[in-house]
């Protein structure tokens, strides 16, 4: 389910080392992850719906939509408290910019909760009812929500020190949306890039040895499907390396 979100997440995390700012990111990558997986369900809607439009593709309706709204709220508001918090009181703009997408998320969900929850109840989307909704803005409002937190997120990062602080954001941010999944099927290739820091064998900072071992291993099985063993290991590594992250 949160596939596209992740593959359209790991350039910038790769990417974006860069200069002074932020204070705990790995609390930050973490909220972060919270607040995508919880607008995954809607993403995930649109995504299928842009595919339907471009390809005729079928449009599933995803998992855990029903709870979206109710998911989104806690977490954008978590997440604004993260900042607010832990956060250099210079980075403004970011702090700023998440009030707004807050307040323009709870608008959205007074505004589509019963579509939202009537297509939830769907055993396949009714394309008719999506077209209603798609000339409605729906679609479009869920775009700019998803446009309004990435630049949050790619904002954070281009506050990140580079060496640990960037890493272990997004580090926690990876190792906490594999936790998230009930099911790991497939790890995507990117989360090896990330556990690497963009290049190289191993992370770009000195680890305790044992989460180098961690890294190493949670990074040996992305890109492939995962037999039921190997999911077991994904997640015992993913939660070792998430649990120092967030000491």
């Amino acid at each position: 389910m949160v596939r596209d979100m992740w593959r359209l997440l790991t350039g910038i995390l790769v990417l974006a080392a860069g200069t002074p700012g932020f204070a705990s990111p790995a609390s930050l990558g973490s909220a972060f992850s919270d607040t995508y997986t919880a607008f995954a369900p809607l993403y995930t809607l649109y995504s299928a719906y842009a595919g339907y439009l471009l390809q005729g593709t079928e449009v599933p309706v995803p998992p855990g939509l029903e709870e979206t709204c109710d998911h989104l709220a806690v977490d954008l508001g978590a997440l604004q408290m993260a900042f607010i918090v832990q956060t250099d009181a210079r980075r403004v703009e970011e702090v700023t910019s998440l009030a707004h997408l807050r307040e323009n998320a709870l608008s959205f969900c007074g505004q589509y909760r019963e579509a939202v929850q009537s297509i939830s109840a769907m055993q396949s989307a009714d394309l008719a009812f999506l077209a209603d909704l798609a000339a409605g803005g729906f679609f479009a409002e869920i775009q700019a929500l998803n446009a309004a937190l990435q630049d949050v997120f790619a904002g954070t990062l281009g506050a990140l020190e580079p060496g640990f602080p960037h890493w272990s954001f997004s580090a926690a941010f990876a190792t906490r949306t594999l936790l998230l999944q009930e099911v790991i099927e497939r790890i995507d290739l990117g989360l090896r890039e990330i556990l690497h820091g963009g290049e190289g064998p191993s992370a770009p900072i000195d680890l305790p040895s044992e989460i180098l071992e961690a890294v190493q291993a949670l990074a040996s099985l992305s890109g492939r499907i995962l037999s039921a063993e190997e999911e077991a290991q994904a997640r015992g590594a993913a939660l070792q390396i998430y649990a120092f992250l967030m000491e």
